[in-house]
């Protein structure tokens, strides 16, 4: 999850963090949002006085979603995939629902 909001590649997109991401919510993997906060702490990319949330993480998402070319996401991780088709989904809506649906906290 850090990866997936904080990495910064300049202007290459990291599909392996979205590949990871969509397994994490697949498996039911709940987000340990006390280690969130203190990477992103630790890296300064969470300076609030209050504490992470889960709605605090969802809208960093959905603003990382926003921004992606997801043509270039795509393309660095289909050498990796056998059935490349199954990125066909992947866009700014599949993100956000399947945030909206299965991400939880711990």
């Amino acid at each position: 999850m850090h990866a997936l909001l904080c990495r910064n590649w300049k202007s290459r997109k990291k599909g392996r963090d979205y590949y990871d991401y969509v397994w994490y919510l697949s498996e039911n993997t709940p987000l340990n949002i006390k280690h969130l906060e203190a990477r992103m702490r630790q890296t300064g990319h969470w300076k609030g006085e209050n504490s992470l949330t889960l709605d605090l993480v969802k809208e960093m998402l959905y603003s990382r979603f926003e921004k992606k070319d997801y043509q270039e996401v795509k393309q660095d991780v289909m050498p990796f995939i056998s059935d490349p088709t199954k990125l066909d989904v992947w866009s700014k809506e599949f993100f956000i629902a399947i945030t909206k649906e299965h991400l939880q906290a711990m």
